[in-house]
């Protein structure tokens, strides 16, 4: 059998592309029914509010999230889901996938 390795990573078969924290959340969005250039306002909303607590994320939002905990996305994904339900009442209050993002709490 064949290997490739990337970025230390031994793969069968295929290459495996890199993703970063801002490529999955964008990822994550579209597949819970965001078009791409919406989950991509989102994440840099996410990026840019203060009161988020994102501060720690500064300078890691491109690095590749498999040099991380699984759980660094589940967290990131909760923070995902909180703002783009804000920035879907704000921006697109009718939109259809907005019950994915909104808590039932």
């Amino acid at each position: 059998m064949s290997y490739t390795v990337k970025n230390g990573k031994k793969f069968r078969g295929m290459e495996r592309q890199a993703m970063t924290f801002k490529e999955k959340l964008i990822k994550l969005g579209e597949e819970n029914g965001l078009w791409q250039r919406e989950a991509e306002q989102i994440v840099e909303a996410m990026i840019t509010d203060d009161n988020a607590g994102h501060k720690t994320m500064a300078g890691r939002w491109n690095d590749d999230v498999d040099g991380y905990p699984p759980q660094m996305i589940a967290v990131l994904w909760m923070s995902f889901k909180f703002i783009a339900d804000k920035w879907l009442a704000e921006h697109k209050p009718m939109h259809w996938a907005r019950p994915m993002f909104t808590s039932n709490d």
